[in-house]
């Protein structure tokens, strides 16, 4: 799988992949990204600022996530303790589509995203999950991050986890 930073033109097939993603989390009674988020603008907005990313396969794009390397506001405030003080990447809204569940697509995004971070010399990563998606947490479990607490997001409580960058 490859990846590269998303265009505008990458719009309609990430919107898509995320509407794919929306409805797969509802259909597992997960409330996460059922209230319009994430909309086209917030996609523009990863986009215009160099974080979104589209990952694919034979050319197709199969997936999208959002690589941020500023501080998150909603991190700031945690309730338990992250592992580091450090400088850190945090993924957000990772979208997988629809033919390509199952197959390692999260997996191999986290990694990538841990390689970008290496590269720039980022030691650490910072991930948050809602409570009750409970594949993205095994996920994030697998790659080997800690959970360190809870935070409050735009939409309710998130859990926290973070993993340190050898």
């Amino acid at each position: 799988m490859r990846h590269r930073y998303a265009r505008e033109t990458d719009i309609p097939v990430i919107m898509t992949i995320i509407g794919q993603a929306k409805r797969r989390l509802n259909g597992l009674g997960v409330d996460q990204w059922q209230d319009g988020y994430p909309d086209e603008a917030a996609i523009r907005k990863d986009i215009q600022n160099k974080n979104g990313h589209v990952f694919t396969k034979e050319g197709e794009v199969v997936a999208y996530a959002a690589a941020v390397f500023d501080r998150d506001p909603y991190y700031e405030h945690i309730d338990g303790r992250w592992l580091t003080d450090n400088p850190y990447v945090v993924v957000h809204r990772i979208a997988v589509h629809d033919r390509h569940t199952h197959q390692g697509v999260a997996t191999d995004i986290m990694k990538a995203v841990e390689r970008m971070a290496v590269k720039k010399g980022v030691p650490s990563f910072r991930i948050d999950t809602h409570h009750d998606n409970h594949y993205m947490r095994n996920m994030i479990r697998s790659v080997g991050f800690t959970l360190c607490g809870i935070v409050q997001v735009r939409d309710g409580i998130r859990l926290a986890y973070e993993k340190i960058l050898k």
